[in-house]
């Protein structure tokens, strides 16, 4: 069964259709954000977001330590 079938069983259709549309353009498009996208958390946070393998590093070494 699809996954925008499946999403329509237990959701309202126009979630699963716009569901569709994001994992469309993420799969064509990926992840990647301009430098404009990224300036406004950067400002928020005070510094440059992590990247995921970044995250995922500091993730693992916090867990380690437990």
């Amino acid at each position: 069964m699809a996954p925008e079938t499946r999403l329509k069983s237990g959701s309202p259709d126009r979630l699963a259709y716009d569901m569709r549309l994001i994992m469309l353009r993420y799969q064509r498009d990926g992840a990647a954000a301009t430098a404009a996208q990224v300036e406004r958390p950067t400002s928020l946070l005070g510094r440059q977001p992590w990247s995921r393998r970044d995250f995922a590093k500091a993730c693992a070494a916090a867990w380690t330590k437990e």
